[in-house]
């Protein structure tokens, strides 16, 4: 409570963005954690109207949030719309209201900034959600024009995890020349470790799982800190082996990095599970589950931290 009063209150429309941004990132975690910690209350697992409670909840104070920023910062702070078209994309109820807080903010967003390359990823991620793959096309097409033309000071950590963004959202679309080009433009300023993973990305998304392996082990070994990765490479090993406890160890240290990821925890359930371990198995799985549906078209990772 003391930390949303200081949000909202916060003069610097910077600080007042961060911290909307962690707040959410928060609230998102406690959502899970609360649900881990009932996982064996049969009532509260089951209990749709429960869920859709919590949910509502949720939703109406991230939303208010947003707007808190966007109307203490002013309607030009394109970062405010940002803001509210993820948390608007939580519940994936109504992606109208997302769509909406994106056109806001690219009509005020300049071209090659950041915030604007967000904003076209996050209108072309809502529209594959939505199984309207066509609708995903143009805003595709504008993140690609606008990630080219990044301003210098962006063209560092925040860039890659852009292109690596971009690529996820060609592979989902089957456009792998355009994966492509994101790798050859990752080659281009990221490191090696960058590049690699979104080489391993490609390749499983083409089924070559030992090869994307091969690339997220090299990944690994110049960014030690993708956790990303990790749970691709923890994925990868379970197709091989279900039981892997290498893969274990990979998703205990995506876990630790990142809570909030409903991949890591869905691939330690299937990991469980294969393992006889079915108490384990449904614990994680039904966290997965919660994680997803809270969910925004986009990770508030990629804007909080430089991981």
């Amino acid at each position: 409570m003391i930390l949303t009063k200081f949000a909202l209150s916060c003069s610097d429309p910077i600080g007042n963005y961060n911290l909307a941004l962690a707040l959410a990132h928060a609230a998102q975690l406690s959502y899970a954690k609360e649900d881990s910690d009932t996982i064996n209350d049969a009532e509260n697992v089951e209990s749709t109207a429960y869920q859709s409670r919590k949910l509502s909840q949720l939703e109406l104070s991230l939303a208010s949030q947003a707007e808190r920023v966007i109307s203490g910062s002013g309607k030009e702070f394109a970062k405010g719309w940002l803001l509210l078209a993820l948390v608007q994309s939580f519940l994936q109820k109504s992606p109208q209201a997302a769509y909406a807080a994106c056109d806001a903010g690219l009509r005020i967003s300049p071209q090659g900034q950041y915030e604007t390359v967000m904003l076209y990823l996050t209108r072309a991620s809502l529209a594959l959600r939505e199984g309207q793959p066509t609708k995903a096309i143009t805003p595709c097409e504008q993140a690609l024009l606008n990630l080219a033309i990044l301003t210098p000071k962006d063209t560092t950590r925040m860039a890659s995890k852009l292109w690596i963004e971009l690529l996820n959202i060609f592979l989902k679309l089957g456009w792998y020349d355009s994966a492509n080009t994101c790798i050859e433009k990752l080659m281009e300023f990221a490191g090696s470790g960058v590049t690699s993973y979104g080489k391993g990305l490609i390749h499983e998304s083409k089924g070559e799982t030992m090869e994307a392996l091969r690339a997220y082990k090299e990944s690994l070994l110049q960014d030690f800190r993708n956790w990303r990765c990790m749970v691709r490479a923890a994925a990868c090993l379970l197709l091989e082996a279900p039981d892997s406890e290498e893969a274990r160890l990979y998703l205990r240290n995506a876990l630790h990095m990142e809570p909030a990821s409903y991949e890591a925890w869905y691939q330690l359930g299937l990991l469980h599970k294969a393992k006889g371990e079915m108490m384990q198995a449904r614990q994680a799985l039904t966290i997965a589950i919660r994680l997803a549906a809270v969910s925004p078209a986009i990770s508030l990772r990629i804007l909080l931290y430089d991981d």
